[in-house]
């Protein structure tokens, strides 16, 4: 399965958690500590980052190996969330995902605006002249690249700009099943975190609901979650730089895990999920939320 990422170069799972070592040693999976590839680095790693210090050592390792990296520490870096995130990775396809990327790649560049229909979900979203499109085109990591899982699941469209300058235009409604909370592990922003721990609990304490977004020329104007309004938590959690305006539409590629999916685990593996997601936020100046809105039809 890693040919198309790897080359010939067979991986190693690379670990500063001991808990996870132990799991992928009983997996019978090729891994070393973070401490043992300090010394010796091998040609093909899967860095599974849950420390500050792995973070800050993966320049080095870019340099030197081909590197894919399950970036644990933005997201939730305990063990349980790391070995659900391993093994939703072996489940995964490069291959098929690389063939629905360069479809929507296609379909991007060639339409004027994009339709979305699914369960309480009609989105649209109108394509600007210049679309800043984050699409992996090579799927082969060379020695001195490193990439993150979720680039090779999803196609991006990315807006950072100003509401009046943006890529896109987005108008709609959203029914999210899951919600990703992200920081920058380099990011020193002063946002409470209050706001992110009860959207944790409250989706944890009610799986079956889901988010439900209200959304106008590119930005929120309503959030619910099981019939309350949520919309004051989010604009706090994301912060002010970009507040609630619409800083991404993604499309899930990862055809083989939608029906593993545990959206009670903040892991960036479940990003990639076959279907759509809206990003809010930058992850710098304030936490970055993917809403996940899965198995929806593009017309």
């Amino acid at each position: 399965m890693w040919c198309s990422v790897f080359g010939n170069d067979y991986p190693i799972f690379v670990c500063d958690n001991q808990n996870v070592l132990d799991w992928l040693n009983n997996e019978s999976l090729k891994c070393l500590s973070l401490e043992d590839c300090q010394k010796s680095i091998p040609p093909a790693i899967i860095s599974i980052c849950s420390s500050q210090e792995h973070f800050d050592f993966l320049p080095k390792l870019a340099k030197l190996s081909k590197v894919l990296i399950l970036p644990q520490i933005a997201f939730d870096s305990s063990p349980a969330a790391s070995i659900y995130s391993i093994t939703l990775l072996l489940e995964s396809d490069f291959a098929d995902a690389e063939r629905l990327r360069m479809h929507w790649k296609k379909t991007i560049q060639t339409c004027e605006y994009l339709h979305f229909v699914g369960e309480e979900t009609e989105l649209f979203c109108y394509l600007q002249k210049e679309i800043d499109l984050c699409a992996v085109t090579d799927s082969k990591l060379e020695i001195g690249l490193s990439r993150s899982v979720a680039e090779y699941f999803e196609d991006s469209l990315e807006n950072h700009r100003s509401r009046n300058d943006s890529c896109f235009i987005i108008e709609g409604e959203i029914a999210a099943k899951g919600i990703l909370i992200a920081k920058n592990p380099s990011s020193n922003f002063s946002v409470d975190p209050t706001g992110v721990n009860n959207l944790i609990k409250q989706k944890k304490s009610n799986i079956s609901s889901n988010f439900v977004l209200t959304i106008r020329e590119n930005k929120v104007i309503k959030c619910t979650f099981d019939g309350l309004d949520v919309l004051h938590e989010v604009s706090r959690i994301v912060g002010d730089e970009h507040n609630l305006s619409i800083t991404e539409l993604g499309i899930g590629v990862n055809t083989k895990i939608s029906s593993k999916i545990n959206y009670n685990i903040n892991s960036q593996i479940n990003e990639g999920v076959e279907g759509i997601h809206i990003g809010l936020g930058d992850g710098k100046t304030g936490y970055h939320l993917d809403f996940l809105v899965p198995g929806i039809k593009h017309l």
